[in-house]
């Protein structure tokens, strides 16, 4: 039998390949989601962050998939962006941020977990915004913004975090004034490692 290999498509105009990158394939499956929170009024110092926390689930024998996470955040006077690692907070506090698959037409729900609704970390399609006694955590990734009205755009192939499975992770903005709007932006996908 012999081997048939089929071209990549082209474009009719210029007859360049046409081809869509791996991330907008995971949108194409209804793998991709994200979620987003504002505050337009900060201040300063203990608590006054912009949070948005989740837990990824255990990987076991129903999930082994990760999320691939990047994201953007703009703030409107110098500040500075966290992406942390195994934080702390207090359960059932803070408000629920809707997750949307970027989809739209897909049913796929995220499996990303939260605690505001429940003591236990469960799927809710959402993630937390601003929970209480929020701690600790080791800083992976960080990103500074010295002048006003500053914001930065994650690039996936420079700024990608790979989640490990069973994990809190929390973005974390923190203004370094008071009275400034601060806006941040996840996106991800949920793929199987092969």
């Amino acid at each position: 039998m012999a081997t048939v290999y089929q071209g990549c498509k082209r474009d009719a105009l210029s007859y360049a390949a046409a081809q869509i990158s791996y991330e907008h394939a995971e949108i194409h499956g209804g793998s991709m989601f994200t979620a987003w929170a504002l505050d337009e009024s900060i201040g300063t110092g203990a608590g006054s962050d912009l949070v948005i926390a989740w837990k990824t689930p255990a990987s076991d024998a129903t999930t082994t998939k990760l999320g691939h996470f990047t994201f953007i955040w703009t703030c409107k006077t110098a500040g500075h962006a966290d992406f942390l690692e195994g934080p702390t907070w207090t359960a059932q506090t803070g408000s629920e941020i809707a997750v949307y698959n970027r989809y739209r037409s897909s049913t796929n729900t995220t499996i990303m977990l939260q605690n505001e609704s429940d003591a236990a970390f469960t799927d809710y399609d959402s993630l937390i915004k601003n929970p209480a006694s929020f701690t600790g955590g080791t800083i992976i990734w960080q990103d500074y913004a010295f002048a006003e009205k500053k914001g930065t755009v994650s690039s996936r192939a420079n700024n990608e975090i790979i989640a490990k499975a069973n994990t809190t992770y929390a973005v974390r903005i923190v203004p370094d004034a008071a009275t400034s709007g601060v806006f941040a932006r996840l996106t991800w996908y949920e793929h199987t490692n092969r």
